[in-house]
């Protein structure tokens, strides 16, 4: 039985089977089916539209292998002395801000982050809260380079 679930970040561990598949290069899961007695995901981001078997790949446990594999665009911005990460293929953004809190830590901003669970506001992800570690990982290099 497979781990995976709607939204992992795989690698591909035996490309040469598959056309378009490239063994260094990470994917998300989109879909999960089982077809004739094993169980097949669809990649979100794979060239061709493709069902492929969940033997093929493996999970990606920590985004801190390297953090800024987990993002799409990191823009700074200078004004404010701040950093614009957006998650990859989700629309997500995380703002890490200089300004501290009355805690001395950085300021974070999530947009289009938060759920709700229960009637309270919380990160539900725990994929998102290893993103927004390395988004304090990456606004350390940069600013405090």
């Amino acid at each position: 039985m497979s781990n995976f679930k709607i939204g992992d970040v795989v690698i591909c561990v035996n490309g040469d089977n598959y056309l378009c598949i490239d063994t260094d290069k990470y994917y998300t899961i989109e879909n999960i089916k089982c077809e004739d007695n094993e169980l097949k995901v669809k990649l979100k981001n794979a060239a061709i539209d493709f069902w492929y078997p969940c033997s093929s790949f493996k999970k990606v446990e920590s985004c801190k292998e390297n953090p800024f594999d987990y993002f799409s665009n990191i823009q700074m911005l200078h004004s404010a002395k701040a950093l614009k990460l957006t998650v990859y293929d989700l629309g997500y953004d995380i703002r890490v801000y200089n300004d501290l809190t009355p805690e001395g830590g950085k300021r974070i901003e999530l947009w289009n982050v938060i759920t709700y669970h229960n009637d309270k506001c919380e990160i539900a992800d725990e994929n998102m809260r290893r993103a927004i570690e390395c988004a304090c990982e990456i606004y350390d290099m940069i600013f405090k380079a």
